[in-house]
């Protein structure tokens, strides 16, 4: 197959020089392929008319021309299903909607259950509210005697009992202290001693015995600027031993 030149249009048009004429598949004029052979060489000697040709119905003159023009359209079909298969808008996914099941109850049904709500909201204000009271009350009573002993010490008037002392849990075995001085070791020891004492005295603890008296029971002393200590689970045997004293950054 060579390339010629439509003597009508000046379309590109393949030629087998073997065959007498050619076929020019844009505007249909028929020729013979040497003069698209000779037009393709020198096409500026050539005026292209376009004249409109009679449809030709005839044999195909270039088959293997047939057969790229048959292959393009079948690439140009592909490329436009695709296009149309992409441009097809997806499937809207309806939500499903859960009916939420009418539950009738009776008024005498909605009574019991009110009713029963009512006496658990009771039955845990009579068993918490008095713990409460008695923990609250403890608390002021362990502060008055933690005030009395830490009376006599230098530091003292450096607290402040309303802002700058707390007490914590049920049993009130936690307590934090904010001191404006720097403290030794041995302060903190003391005064965590006190409050151990001052809780006994209230809760009716036997100072007698050690372990009651301490275990379970924490302290915190902070020191704004100067670090501070903590206490916990101590017994006054481990209390002699300072280092046992956690000391806070």
């Amino acid at each position: 197959m060579q390339e010629g030149m439509c003597k009508n249009c000046g379309s590109l048009v393949y030629v087998d020089p073997k065959h007498e004429n050619c076929h020019c598949l844009f505007c249909d004029c028929v020729f013979p392929a040497k003069e698209a052979l000779e037009i393709v060489k020198h096409p500026q000697d050539y005026e292209f008319l376009n004249e409109e040709q009679p449809e030709y119905k005839g044999e195909a003159i270039n088959p293997q021309q047939t057969k790229v023009n048959a292959n393009l359209d079948q690439l140009i079909e592909r490329r436009e299903k695709k296009s149309k298969a992409a441009s097809k808008p997806k499937p809207k996914y309806a939500i499903e909607k859960k009916e939420i099941p009418d539950v009738n109850l009776s008024k005498k049904q909605i009574l019991t259950i009110i009713g029963i709500v009512l006496a658990v909201v009771a039955i845990f204000l009579v068993i918490t509210l008095p713990q409460t009271v008695t923990r609250d009350q403890h608390r002021a009573n362990i502060t008055d005697e933690f005030k009395k002993a830490l009376n006599d010490e230098t530091y003292n008037d450096l607290i402040d009992y309303d802002q700058g002392f707390a007490i914590y849990r049920m049993n009130n075995t936690h307590a934090d202290l904010i001191v404006e001085a720097e403290l030794s070791k041995e302060d903190a020891r003391d005064i965590f001693a006190s409050y151990c004492e001052a809780r006994a005295n209230v809760h009716n603890i036997d100072l007698e015995d050690m372990n009651k008296v301490y275990a379970d029971v924490s302290f915190r002393i902070s020191m704004p600027g100067n670090g501070g200590y903590l206490i916990r689970d101590k017994n006054l045997a481990d209390l002699d031993n300072l280092e046992l004293i956690e000391v806070l950054p």
